[in-house]
């Protein structure tokens, strides 16, 4: 018979290993294509709790922005706001705390020790205007609240004029 020839043997050993080979390939791309799909199924789940995360930072912000309105509205004072022992300062400090857990942290260089002050870090007298929401980068040492600030070539420069020329108020 005709299957029984050599040229038909070879063609049919030929045709199987063909077919194992694509077979194979086959297998590769379905496992790939699984694994896609759960890679998928991951970041869409990633990013359905990151719109959860989202949504809960708005409606922090939100009840921060109304907690501010009634600050503003009955007059109280920045310090009360950020003392933790009042009802409004604890307020704050738990929406911060929320807010906190989605904020990446900031990096800071570690200053020298003679600079440091007994928390680990530098510690800078409030502007003339009694302002506490000061701070020092890029060579400006500056209030957050009034912009009064001060130049210098280096933010350790900027620091040192900043706390020489303003007064230390000792709190307690």
């Amino acid at each position: 018979m005709l299957a029984d020839t050599p040229e038909i043997k070879r063609l049919t050993v030929q045709f199987k290993e063909w077919q194992a080979s694509h077979h194979a390939n086959y297998v590769s791309v379905a496992n790939e294509r699984d694994a896609l799909h759960k890679q998928l199924a991951e970041q869409q789940s990633a990013y359905c709790r990151l719109n959860e995360h989202n949504h809960e930072c708005e409606k922090l912000l939100d009840g921060a922005s109304s907690l501010l309105g009634e600050i503003a509205k009955s007059g109280q004072l920045y310090r009360e706001c950020t003392d933790k022992s009042s009802i409004t300062g604890q307020r704050i400090a738990a929406i911060l705390a929320s807010v906190a857990v989605f904020q990446p942290e900031t990096y800071k260089p570690e200053p020298a020790d003679s600079e440091l002050d007994k928390e680990g870090g530098w510690q800078m007298n409030p502007c003339k205007q009694g302002h506490l929401d000061v701070g020092a980068a890029g060579g400006v040492a500056h209030c957050y609240q009034c912009d009064e600030k001060i130049v210098a070539s280096t933010t350790q420069e900027a620091f040192e004029l900043w706390n020489t020329t303003h007064a230390s108020t000792t709190s307690n």
